[in-house]
């Protein structure tokens, strides 16, 4: 009876930590979904926004122009 008593609880131990690994398992397979869709997202980002930063420098440029052009007057 007694051994009976002590498989029974190394069988519960042995549930609890297979239990607990699956859920560290699922956790780290949620961080790592999570991880490739911000990534695919940023990619997405920095795609339609990779050509805006010669448009953007351009208009820095073309302002400093014009604040000079300006402050000359």
């Amino acid at each position: 009876e007694t051994m009976d008593m002590m498989e029974s609880q190394t069988l519960l131990l042995t549930l609890l930590f297979v239990k607990q690994r699956v859920l560290e398992l699922r956790r780290q397979q949620l961080l790592q979904q999570k991880h490739q869709e911000l990534a695919t997202i940023l990619d997405a980002q920095m795609e339609v926004l990779g050509p805006l930063e010669a448009v953007a420098k351009r208009f820095k440029e073309q302002y400093k122009t014009l604040a000079t052009a300006l402050d000359a007057t």
